[in-house]
């Protein structure tokens, strides 16, 4: 029905406003606070700690993330009233070095924390609500579309944050960009207010308990396959993944100039690649891609090993923001197909796999200080070696498992698609999108 599209295409329009709001404290936040800690004086067992017990606050808080959406009434306030919250715990977080004098790195990882807690619920109460606002048909390319617009936002943002550090003295440089992220939520929180509610296809999907879903483990074969792989591969990733910045700021020392720049082309090719792995995952299913893209995402701890300047450290991030930007989007796809959007299980899934996150960086930080080696490999280097194995075992016991939740319009063979998503089809991608591009300014010139 018309008035049903109008209200669908302008839900959507405002959903897109609010993850461009949101990337852009997004990409405040998760690129400056690693080095925020370490100018405040954090050891690499601090930068562990820093990466797994926020996480850990926001595994466990799923226990009772579906307790908290039937406290208020709605997954659109569950998400609103916990994202406003874990965004506004950013501002004594911009002035810990001004205020928490004793103990700094305590206090960031106390009130990170807390506000990952919230976090972590806003995100399961967004995650079921869009699933059922969002159109399985358009899914794919959607959330492409509008990974791709915050993308750039934060592709944005993360230039000026880096540019704001590097003029800055001292500790005002972060101050300033966090209170800045403060502001980009608020403006998220807005645009959240005016998406629809969507009721729940069947209320009692919010009432699921930690003993329906482990009998859903139990007898859905396809979702069991599908968690314990992600379970097992985000352990692998995060044994690594806090580290690649402590590696280039502590052991390279290569300058926040540098360092921003890098970010940046991950941040840039995250953008660029996000629609296109949208349209693959329509046309060839959201295993198959989760399955190339894994072997993308295997090979960046493993090629970590072999550079020592910036402009090898930019190839390994741009290959990263290649793979993750399918790897992530193909699971979220392949989330809400498996789960039928249900808000309990989606909590259940993500405290399974935060419990991943939260162990990788406590063995990576171990490993990190630990005299434990393998030939001339000690310190990061011999936890990137580390993390490079666990993902390349996880993946190819666990991934063969995995069965399609959408039904794919050309069954792919997994070696040909990984061929051409590196050759034919970014060619023809790029291609296609310059077009549209030229048609639109020549349509637009002569209006």
């Amino acid at each position: 029905m018309p008035w049903y599209k109008n209200r669908l295409k302008q839900a959507l329009r405002n959903s897109t406003a609010d993850g461009t709001a949101s990337s852009v404290m997004s990409a405040i936040t998760g690129t400056y606070t690693t080095p925020f800690a370490l100018a405040l004086g954090a050891s690499d067992m601090h930068i562990g700690l820093l990466n797994s017990l926020p996480k850990l606050a926001g595994t466990l808080s799923q226990s009772f993330a579906g307790q908290w959406i039937r406290a208020t009434a709605s997954r659109k306030s569950a998400c609103n009233i916990a994202a406003l919250f874990s965004r506004l715990i950013w501002l004594p977080i911009a002035l810990i070095p001004f205020i928490f004098t004793d103990n700094p790195i305590f206090w960031l990882i106390g009130l990170l924390s807390i506000s990952q807690m919230a976090s972590s619920l806003a995100t399961t109460a967004w995650a079921s609500w869009m699933g059922d606002l969002v159109p399985v048909r358009i899914m794919g390319r959607y959330f492409g579309m509008r990974n791709a617009v915050g993308g750039m936002a934060a592709f944005l943002t993360t230039i000026i944050a880096g540019t704001i550090l590097t003029t800055l003295d001292g500790m005002f440089g972060f101050t300033t960009i966090f209170i800045l992220a403060v502001a980009a939520g608020l403006i998220s929180n807005f645009y959240l207010r005016r998406i629809p509610d969507v009721s729940s296809v069947d209320g009692r999907y919010a009432r699921s308990t930690m003993k329906e879903f482990v009998k859903e483990l139990k007898f859905n074969i396809d979702f069991r396959k599908f968690t314990f792989y992600i379970t097992a591969f985000y352990l692998a990733t995060y044994i690594a993944a806090p580290f690649f910045i402590v590696s280039m700021l502590k052991d390279f020392n290569i300058g926040y100039e540098a360092f921003t720049l890098i970010i940046a082309l991950n941040v840039l090719t995250t953008i660029v690649s996000q629609p296109y792995w949208g349209r693959l995952a329509d046309r060839f299913g959201d295993k198959a891609v989760l399955t190339v893209c894994s072997f993308f995402t295997t090979m960046v701890p493993g090629l970590w090993l072999f550079v020592h300047e910036p402009i090898g450290m930019a190839a390994v991030y741009i290959l990263s923001g290649f793979g993750w930007a399918g790897f992530d989007l193909a699971t979220f796809n392949y989330l809400l197909g498996v789960t039928h959007h249900r808000p309990s299980y989606i909590a259940n899934y993500s405290m399974l796999t935060g419990f991943a996150i939260v162990a990788g960086p406590l063995i990576g930080g171990f490993l990190a200080q630990s005299d434990i080696s393998f030939a001339t490999l000690r310190g990061l280097s011999m936890l990137f070696l580390v993390s490079f194995i666990f993902r390349a075992v996880f993946s190819i016991l666990l991934l063969p498992g995995l069965v399609e939740t959408r039904p794919a319009k050309t069954p792919p063979s997994t070696l040909v698609l990984l061929w051409k998503s590196m050759t034919i089809y970014p060619i023809r991608f790029f291609s296609h999108e310059l077009a549209v591009a030229q048609h639109y300014i020549y349509h637009h010139r002569r209006r």
